[in-house]
């Protein structure tokens, strides 16, 4: 069996690879050969096109499903239910929306069914799973920023099976009606309401890992709390995964098949293996649906299914079948799961136990704990390199300590006394306040030691890097003979081959209604500019910025800029500089930005290597905080670069008039991101531009840029760029080949990108 989940697995990822879904109509075209291969008995090869087929059916109803283009914005009445576990600030209330019935405000009805994000801001009411009602809504199909290194939001709402985003809008018509039906949501959501009506502040972080603990509900770790698990490597003791699952079920099985043996003569009809089995299958279940059926914990329910269902049918089980099992029923019911960073690292986790525990079936345990600590370390970092996450080197040391402490201390007595908070038993309060208290000094234990020792992030590496990579990981710790551990290493260090030298790369980032642009010159970086930080807390800086780099294989810089003091170019420069120190950092308003940061109106031109800066001057004084902008003129033999932020019509008059080596621009970025009041007719006439980029957001409220910008743009013979339709946008020299420009959005066509 686990061939064939294998085959169905590699049949799901080859679609994956298609930039556009074909039409199912051309689906008739894999009826031949899935034919032939049953005719041949090659079920391998069956079950790799079905599992081709069956990603591409439910692509497409995904893609049919979408918010049509042309209701963007518009004003609709949406009818359904409230799902999941809503969350509540005190500005907004964000939640999963049920649609089963949408119309215009005219009353025409619409197509639109499905899941949906939405946003209550200012005064929105208190919300429940289960609540159903109308609500007047404004919608947006699903679209992200996209960024190299950088997670994919659309396909993450793709994997999420979200089919429109948006907010409420402030109406007499929005009413949502309480309901008292059970299920599990709603036990999840009242488990959490009572936690936090106990809430005291000081025990604010461990009331947070309690309520991920019980109920998967993550929502309320702070950033902090997720730097600590990150640095340690303990970020999946907070997800409640297989370990969680398995340790339930295993507590259980032991407790009621001793429990049965007293049950006088109920044993002879009902042996006590298959008694405790039964209750071990049920406690799982409960506990996967508590925690809202993950996929780390389905995965586990379902293998826990299988090895019980052994035990019932009187029958062994081998893990591996399980595991094969469990991976082709999740694929059958969700072929989205792929998309999923966690079911990746949950599978990776547990065909890496069970290998080691059937290559060495001799040893003890306490050796067997530790070859698995220690092997999880390097099977992983491939799996984490693949989707830009940073490996700990503490991890195996830490590991070795924490989860037993958590599996068979913090985890069963978290759940016992949730259990006697929802039975309402004498003396939970007072459980539970035990329970944080042994929480909380499991929290300064992993803070203590958090700092210790640096992340390793491996710089960007392709498939087949990471495939072999993954490989040679399994071949240090179950390969035969020395020589075949031994070659498991060189394949390993394929994460950290060198990127190709180049003389000069440029890439300006997709940062919504911002602007960040990196600048490569061999081993010297530049960053000019980090992007926005939205009224939501998301924080291009750590978002976007940051794992950029971390994928071009930077660590530190030799200079960060800040062109001006605006919301949309600094962003959360304070937490970037943390962690990624810059050798130098200039700005236009060093006033505003205390600290290091000197001004870039003083600084003197200077070269790396065939490169070329200078800080133009301008007269600035008496003029908004936009014409401080620093404005960069960047100079290589085979282009000219103009870096402009947020400049006015008065600034670039007085450019021309100071530097007549502006014309000729080969690329520059567009003034104030295409504002009516820049990119002046004289200006853009007098740099006569090749390309000009617009970093800006998609539909954004400001109009940037503006038509009659762009128009005047084209007018001159430039070629217009905008960063909220072609992604981030990379400029590259290749020697004696003058430059070349690409998209992201466009060199990295998926089907479930628009």
């Amino acid at each position: 069996m686990c061939r064939y989940a294998l085959a169905f697995l590699v049949g799901i990822l080859l679609l994956l690879f298609v930039p556009r879904l074909p039409p199912l109509a051309w689906g008739w075209a894999l009826l031949l050969p899935l034919l032939l291969c049953l005719a041949c008995r090659w079920i391998t090869g069956a079950f790799l096109l079905a599992g081709f087929a069956w990603a591409w059916v439910d692509a497409a109803s995904y893609l049919d499903r979408l918010l049509p283009p042309e209701l963007e914005r518009e004003e609709l009445f949406v009818d359904g239910c409230v799902t999941g576990l809503p969350l509540q600030t005190a500005d907004v209330s964000r939640f999963l929306f049920d649609v089963t019935h949408a119309q215009l405000v005219t009353a025409e009805a619409l197509p639109l069914h499905g899941r949906i994000r939405l946003s209550w801001y200012d005064g929105g009411p208190e919300l429940a799973p289960g609540d159903c009602g109308r609500l007047k809504v404004r919608l947006f199909q699903p679209r992200g920023m996209s960024n190299p290194g950088s997670m994919d939001y659309e396909r993450r709402l793709f994997g999420q099976n979200i089919v429109a985003k948006g907010y409420v809008r402030n109406s007499g018509v929005n009413r949502l009606v309480r309901s008292m039906s059970p299920g599990v949501d709603r036990v999840r959501y009242l488990l959490r309401q009572k936690l936090l009506s106990m809430e005291d502040e000081g025990q604010r972080g461990a009331l947070a890992v309690y309520l991920a603990l019980v109920t998967g509900d993550r929502s309320l770790l702070d950033k902090q709390q997720w730097r600590t698990f990150r640095n340690t490597g303990t970020s999946h003791l907070m997800a409640i995964s297989g370990l969680h699952i398995g340790l339930v079920a295993m507590l259980v099985w032991w407790f009621s098949e001793r429990l049965w043996r007293y049950a006088g003569s109920l044993p002879l009809y009902l042996p006590s293996p298959l008694f405790a089995a039964a209750c071990a299958l049920a406690a799982a279940m409960a506990y996967a649906a508590l925690a809202g059926f993950a996929i780390p914990t389905v995965r586990a329910l379902l293998m826990t299914a299988v090895l019980v269902s052994g035990t019932l049918l009187r029958r062994n089980t081998d893990g591996l079948h399980a595991l094969g099992n469990a991976l082709l029923a999740i694929l059958l019911v969700d072929p989205r799961a792929v998309h999923a960073a966690g079911f990746w690292l949950s599978f990776s986790a547990v065909l890496t136990i069970l290998l080691l525990h059937r290559r060495y079936p001799a040893w003890r345990p306490w050796q067997l704990v530790l070859a698995i600590q220690f092997a999880l370390s390097l099977v992983l970092l491939p799996v984490l390199a693949a989707w830009g996450f940073p490996a700990s080197p503490l991890a195996p040391i830490v590991n070795l300590a924490a989860v037993p402490w958590f599996s068979f201390v913090i985890v069963p007595a978290v759940l016992l006394s949730a259990l006697a908070m929802m039975a309402k038993l004498p003396g939970n309060e007072l459980l539970l306040q035990l329970v944080l208290e042994m929480v909380e000094i499991s929290l300064d234990g992993l803070t203590t030691v958090s700092g210790l020792v640096p992340l390793v992030q491996p710089p960007s590496a392709g498939g087949l890097s990471l495939v072999l990579a993954f490989a040679g990981a399994l071949l240090v710790f179950l390969g035969r003979g020395w020589m075949m551990r031994m070659s498991g290493f060189p394949l390993l260090a394929l994460l950290w081959w060198p990127m190709p030298a180049e003389p000069f790369r440029m890439t300006v980032l997709d940062v919504g209604q911002g602007l960040s642009v990196v600048i490569e010159t061999g081993e010297k970086v530049l960053v000019y500019d980090l992007g926005p930080v939205y009224p939501g807390g998301f924080n291009t800086a750590e978002a976007v910025v940051r794992p950029f780099l971390a994928m071009r294989g930077i660590d530190a810089l030799d200079m960060l800029v800040i062109s001006h003091d605006d919301t949309d170019h600094k962003g959360g420069y304070h937490g970037f500089l943390e962690e990624l120190p810059a050798a130098l950092a200039l700005t236009g308003q060093p006033e505003a930005f205390p600290g290091s940061f000197g001004s870039c109106h003083s600084y003197p031109a200077w070269s790396w290597r065939e490169t070329r800066f200078t800080f133009l001057q301008t007269d600035y004084s008496g003029s908004g905080d936009n014409d401080y902008s620093c404005v960069l003129l960047i100079e290589h033999p085979e282009v000219k670069i103009l870096l402009t932020g947020d400049i006015t019509r008065k600034t670039e008059r007085a450019l021309m008039r100071r530097y007549p080596q502006l014309e000729e621009i080969d690329l520059l970025t567009m003034p104030h991101h295409g504002s009516r009041s820049s990119s002046d007719p004289d200006f853009v006439r007098f740099v006569a531009a090749r390309h000009v980029i617009a970093s800006a957001g998609w539909k954004n409220h400001f109009g940037h840029p503006a038509k009659q910008v762009v128009e005047r743009w084209q007018q001159a013979g430039t070629g217009v760029i905008e960063t909220a339709s072609s992604g981030a946008v990379s400029l590259v020299l290749a020697a004696g080949e003058g430059y070349h420009l690409a998209g992201h959005r466009h060199s990295e066509q998926r089907y479930w990108r628009r």
